[in-house]
């Protein structure tokens, strides 16, 4: 067999080789796209909406959360526009859909309960419930980044909370030195709800929280004690005494040590860890201490503390609450529902300037109360592992 015979069969060879691993490539890549195709996600969920003169047909619907497309078809006789609404925000929106048209909006929404507005503004708006599912990031644990987030957060409202204590104090002192009793009675509770705002992350500076805070049940002389100042000692001899008389290097001293709980807040890191049990020790703090009445032994000023430690808890959770509403909305749902239910019991007492005095708190209410903050407690307890922070 000549030389040139051989060349032309391992060509022709060499071609069939070729051929065949090209067509076994295709045939993986064939395989590789079915497989694709049978992990692929869900297809997109389509949900039709008609606009009509009135309102929306349907007003109420229930989606799963992710992306979803709707189209809107308007069948109003006049240009409208289609929101989903959470609050006074816009999620989303198609706008100038004139009479007879469609148009589609294509979003991505988290599970919650938003509005539709329906056409006209005037009109009743519809209702969207959209649901957690186990593919859209339901029981999602929160990452560190939006955990270190809202302690960052936190930390801001710490230093807000406290220049406004040392303003509302400074005020309190001047009423004082010019012996304006009725002011300095005045400015007493209020000044005295930031600190209380923020009790439990000011505790950790025993010495400071005792001189600016600590009632006389803690002195072994109680208000003759020698080391009893602060509030509470400016709060003896404005409402006990009714007198400003002796006040003045109290308020002074008041000042100074406020000036230095700034100094050391500055200095401290708040991890998340520590935020989130800072709204169960608030809530502690009523149960234990001012839902009986006995902090404000004199201004019976108890009322304004109850309800400045449960905003100081629910200014924590309102920080969570994205995170925590995706990772277990049903715990989510129900601190958000004793919040409100303690904050309603708390609305009858409220006046123009302030609260009732504390006796005017009814036993049925305080029970009330104590239960709604036990259950609150509770489920504020079970934030650091529901956040994935244990």
């Amino acid at each position: 067999m000549s030389r040139s015979s051989v060349f032309c069969r391992l060509t022709r060879y060499a071609a069939v080789v070729a051929a065949a691993m090209a067509l076994a490539a295709c045939d993986k890549t064939d395989d590789a796209g079915s497989g694709t195709a049978q992990t692929a996600a869900p297809a997109m969920q389509e949900i039709k909406i008609e606009i009509l003169d009135h309102a929306c047909d349907p007003m109420e619907l229930t989606i799963d959360a992710g992306k979803v497309r709707f189209i809107i078809h308007n069948k109003s006789n006049r240009a409208v526009e289609w929101e989903i609404l959470k609050g006074i925000r816009i999620i989303d929106e198609r706008e100038n859909i004139p009479p007879g048209f469609t148009q589609k909006l294509t979003t991505t929404l988290d599970p919650d309960t938003y509005e539709m507005t329906c056409g006209l503004l005037s009109n009743p708006r519809g209702t969207l419930v959209v649901r957690a599912t186990a593919d859209n990031g339901a029981n999602r644990k929160p990452t560190p980044i939006e955990l270190v987030s809202a302690a960052g957060e936190y930390k801001v409202y710490i230093s807000t909370e406290l220049n406004a204590l040392l303003k509302q104090s400074q005020a309190l002192a001047d009423a004082i030195k010019a012996g304006d009793l009725a002011t300095a009675q005045a400015l007493y509770a209020p000044a005295l709800q930031r600190y209380e705002h923020i009790e439990p992350v000011l505790k950790q500076f025993s010495a400071l929280d005792t001189a600016i805070a600590a009632d006389e049940s803690v002195f072994r002389e109680r208000a003759n004690d020698p080391a009893f100042s602060g509030f509470h000692r400016i709060e003896r001899g404005l409402f006990a005494d009714q007198s400003t008389d002796n006040l003045e290097p109290v308020a002074a001293q008041l000042l100074e040590n406020i000036s230095a709980l700034q100094q050391e807040i500055s200095t401290v890191k708040t991890s998340p860890d520590q935020m989130v049990g800072y709204a169960a020790a608030l809530i502690r703090e009523i149960e234990q201490s001012k839902l009986q009445g006995h902090k404000n032994l004199y201004a019976r000023t108890d009322l304004w503390g109850i309800q400045a430690n449960l905003d100081g808890s629910h200014r924590i959770f309102r920080l969570v609450r994205p995170m925590l509403s995706k990772a277990h909305p049903e715990l989510y749902q129900q601190i958000e529902d004793q919040y409100k239910a303690a904050n309603t019991i708390l609305e009858t007492y409220k006046t123009t300037d302030g609260f009732q005095p504390y006796e005017q708190l009814t036993e049925a209410d305080r029970e009330a109360l104590k239960t709604t903050l036990a259950q609150l407690n509770d489920n504020l307890s079970s934030l650091p592992e529901a956040l994935g922070l244990e």
